[in-house]
């Protein structure tokens, strides 16, 4: 009997590194394309595996976002594609992440040494790509380093984020070596804003608890920084001014601003100064003074959600069709689409503080303030549940705090590769949990 049981843990076991192995070649290389397609079924799969519990905070979420939906459709003019796919890929994947976990599957030091293979594999191609653009020069500098990744979605900028998450684990395990390797992988993805938000983050975390030991590591990194800054800087001198030219831009958006002036200025599709993305935010809380907008929100996928850019009839091939009408929701066409179109993309190249991109402002104006208001107590129970039980709680802290940060930047949540990889490594650390207080009982009763 016991043999039996044996050879069932190994099988289970085999299979889950198996599974693991999949998703990280589906998360990691250029088959992430087609992650899109299939991320309602994997969320729906890993609700399974993981056996996860909607308690009655997450049940009445759910409940609010179904009647919000549905009030979108009779008394806003919502469109039921943008309503069923932004629900799929934008709330099933925040409840899911938020709804505690019951059930094994592997424990967390075997998915980091199965995903790491693979990464690795994935940033050694981008290293060769990068070095052999460097002579070529068939693309720019900043787009050099891609390798089995592949061009689409946000092509480096999740690619850095994940590689940041990965530079932070090995740190914290004390496997420098490969901490660094993840760190410069992500670092020449050339993600500006991503770069400033890791070390925002690593600051905070470091400076929580100062020790002699973490001091050593905080000059160390101070060193390593400085070393990879100066060599990236002959390589692309660009990234530091354009970083610069951001960071000033936004200060100064703060001054001297005008709502008004900024929006008639990109409905002219000229180039604005102050980053569209101050403007989006300012037009989305202007929207939320509606009493209406406030308790139900515009609509799932009806602001500046990635679902309602795929449906707007822009960047969908299949809505631009002349035998599709494109679905254009009333406030984004208003607030939203004059920021980010085809006339101003393809005449200015606009980076990132330009995007009128943002989960969480998604969140706030698309599903109202009382769903963010439930959204925010689930983040905060699940911090609560998590911070001081896990085997690796500085890596939790790390994980958590980068992720909120990153939510208000872009639409991360509709972005599988990124955001499997979170809800993954969230859903493991919470029952590697429930492992550990399992076996500390039965050693307990024995």
């Amino acid at each position: 009997m016991q043999n039996t049981k044996s050879n069932i843990f190994v099988k289970k076991s085999i299979l889950a590194s198996l599974l693991v192995g999949i998703l990280a070649i589906l998360m990691f290389t250029f088959l992430r394309k087609g992650l899109i397609l299939i991320y309602p079924i994997l969320l729906i799969l890993i609700t399974v595996v993981f056996r996860t519990v909607y308690k009655q905070l997450s049940q009445l979420s759910i409940l609010l976002a179904l009647i919000g939906s549905i009030y979108s459709l009779f008394f806003n003019g919502g469109y039921i594609s943008n309503v069923i796919m932004s629900l799929l890929i934008f709330y099933l994947p925040i409840i899911i992440l938020l709804s505690p976990a019951t059930k094994h599957l592997i424990s967390l030091d075997k998915f980091m040494k199965i995903t790491t293979k693979v990464l690795m594999f994935v940033n050694i191609s981008a290293f060769m790509n990068f070095i052999i653009n460097l002579y070529t020069h068939s693309v720019m500098v900043d787009d050099g380093f891609v390798g089995l990744y592949g061009q689409s979605g946000l092509i480096m900028h999740t690619l850095s984020l994940i590689n940041f998450i990965y530079c932070v684990y090995f740190f914290y395990e004390k496997k420098i070596k490969k901490s660094t390797f993840f760190f410069l992988s992500g670092f020449l993805c050339f993600y500006g804003l991503g770069l400033v938000i890791f070390t925002i983050v690593i600051i905070i975390l470091l400076l929580t608890k100062v020790s002699f030991e973490k001091i050593k590591y905080i000059l160390i990194s101070v060193l390593l920084f400085g070393l990879i800054t100066a060599i990236s800087n002959k390589i692309n001198p660009k990234i530091f001014s354009y970083m610069k030219e951001n960071i000033t831009l936004t200060a100064e958006g703060f001054s001297n601003y005008s709502y008004e002036k900024q929006m008639k200025i990109a409905r002219e599709n000229k180039r604005t100064k102050v980053p569209r993305k101050i403007t989006a935010f300012t037009g989305g809380l202007k929207r939320m003074t509606e009493l209406e907008i406030f308790i139900f929100g515009t609509g799932s996928g009806s602001y500046n959600s990635r679902t309602s850019f795929l449906l707007n009839g822009e960047y969908s091939k299949l809505i631009s069709s002349s035998k599709n009408k494109a679905n254009r929701p009333a406030y984004a066409e208003i607030d939203i689409y004059p920021l980010w179109n085809r006339n101003i993309t393809y005449q200015y190249n606009d980076g990132t503080r330009n995007q009128p991109f943002s989960s969480a402002l998604a969140l706030i104006v698309e599903y109202g303030f009382l769903q963010f208001l439930l959204i925010s107590l689930l983040f905060y129970k699940l911090i609560v549940r998590l911070k001081n039980n896990s085997e690796n709680p500085v890596f939790f802290k790390f994980l958590i705090i980068f992720l909120i940060i990153n939510l208000f930047t872009e639409n991360y949540i509709e972005y599988p590769e990124f955001f499997i990889l979170v809800i993954l490594l969230v859903k493991i650390i919470e029952t590697d949990i429930e492992i550990a207080k399992n076996k500390s009982l039965n050693s307990i009763e024995k």
